[in-house]
């Protein structure tokens, strides 16, 4: 699993100066790497998944739109 969070990577050259991935339409264009750049690459935050009354929650919602829809 993917755990990095490639939208927010960046290079830093040696001159201070931070680049990241541009885009345009489709298309990404990605920062040249140069010897003695440093690469940051940011982290996913830590996700939990639904527990037992969310999955109630959610379930009690989708069915009362169901039975709204077909009335």
């Amino acid at each position: 699993m993917i755990k990095a969070k490639i939208d927010k990577s960046y290079v830093q050259y040696l001159n201070g100066k931070r680049k990241g991935v541009e885009r345009f339409l489709f298309f990404k264009f990605y920062p040249m790497i140069e010897p003695r750049t440093t690469i940051f690459v940011a982290r996913k935050p830590e996700r939990e998944g639904l527990n037992t009354p969310e999955w109630l929650a959610v379930a009690s919602s989708l069915a009362t739109i169901g039975l709204t829809v077909t009335l």
